[in-house]
């Protein structure tokens, strides 16, 4: 993911480039040779590369399990780590936007498992840069493990690693980070946050008593590229078009308004939890 390929194959197209085998001054490994290697990373505690058998038998359907990472894992970690921090100390960017995300990433394997798409596969864990577009965190997670699946932890882990850098941090996630427990440690930390808030009858009671006047027109790019320091705590809506509108407007506009909520946490985060959503109001 953090290269951009899809598929070990995709290394035969980096193999055809002739420029690029004289930049790093070596050939490239072919597609098997590359296979065999990656799944040396399969290993157990002690450094020993787990059987087929074993591997599969870490997979479970119906049972949530993160897989603990072996020695080689650990070691390719601290070599990604030291990679993106020699690159993000030539950042003139303050403020660092950290996205976190689970994708699903289909595969044939026998130890992938069905997701929640329908489709089996793996889910991994991510942590984005926004700005600089870094890769700073991941964990390797099997298809049935819920994206909300012990958040807290890996969210902590990826702040942990940008202390040093000692800039200021803001949050981007989807509803997978709508648990208390991840709320209440931004809130300690004090980095503020725009996540996805899950539809829930408080929130929509709230939603229900904003007033018509009170949504602004906010074009869609503007919210897409650009999140303003005065769009926390507010609700987005598509503005409706009739055909006779469509030719006048260049662009679809969206619609943005307070909302007073507090998300249903054991601590009181309004005052940081920021509430986006696209449905129709």
């Amino acid at each position: 993911m953090a290269s951009g390929g899809e598929h070990i194959s995709d290394i035969d197209v980096l193999r055809a480039d002739g420029g690029l085998g004289r930049l790093v001054g070596m050939s490239l490994s072919s597609a098997t040779q590359l296979k065999e290697f990656l799944y040396r990373f399969s290993q157990r505690p002690d450094g020993t590369v787990l059987t087929a058998e074993e591997d599969q038998a870490l997979s479970q359907q119906g049972h949530a399990v993160i897989r603990p990472e072996g020695p080689a894992l650990q070691s390719l970690d601290r070599v990604s780590q030291t990679m993106w921090r020699a690159v993000l100390a030539d950042t003139k960017e303050s403020v660092l936007t950290v996205e976190i995300d689970a994708t699903i990433i289909e595969a044939a394997s026998k130890a992938a498992l069905w997701t929640y798409k329908k489709v089996k596969g793996f889910q991994p864990q991510m942590a984005f840069l926004a700005e600089p577009g870094l890769w700073i965190a991941d964990e390797f997670r099997d298809g049935n493990v819920p994206a909300a699946f012990a958040m807290e932890p890996f969210v902590a882990s990826a702040l942990d690693r940008l202390e040093a850098t000692h800039k200021q941090l803001v949050l981007r996630a989807d509803s997978a980070c709508y648990v208390d427990d991840v709320l209440v440690l931004l809130g300690k930390r004090g980095v503020d946050f725009a996540i996805s808030a899950k539809m829930s009858e408080s929130l929509k009671k709230a939603i229900a008593a904003v007033t018509e006047s009170d949504w602004h027109d906010m074009p869609k790019a503007a919210h897409r590229h650009k999140t303003s320091k005065k769009a926390k705590g507010r609700r987005l809506r598509p503005v409706r078009q009739t055909a006779e509108d469509k030719p006048t407007l260049p662009e679809k506009l969206y619609q943005w308004t307070e909302v007073c909520f507090a998300p249903d946490v054991g601590r009181n985060h309004k005052n940081r939890a920021s509430l986006y959503a696209t449905s129709p109001s």
